[in-house]
């Protein structure tokens, strides 16, 4: 992504553009980047609702924060909120 993001950026196109469009320019690669962060796979996060002492029953998107019922809901490659690609086993501690 970085790049695209430099030749776009020292394009001569891109310098011949008013500084408005270069702003756009600049507002679509942000947003492009932030679309390129959520393909990377990432670990959710547990926690346990109460109910049952020390059991892990809720999966929180690390994105977008929406929470997921372990036991009642798919196991979601994407998050169906925010698009975040998810990685459901409990990350390592090493």
């Amino acid at each position: 992504m970085n790049e695209l993001k430099d030749f776009i950026l020292n394009n001569r196109v891109y310098s011949k553009c008013s500084e408005k469009e270069q702003k756009e320019i600049e507002a679509c690669l942000r947003y492009f980047e932030k679309l390129h962060s959520r393909d990377k796979v990432k670990f959710l996060e547990y926690e346990c609702n109460g109910y049952i002492e020390d059991e892990v029953d809720t999966a929180i998107c690390p994105n977008c924060l929406r929470k997921f019922d372990i036991e009642n809901e798919e196991h979601y490659f994407y998050c169906p909120t925010c698009g975040q690609a998810l990685d459901w086993e409990e990350e390592s501690e090493d």
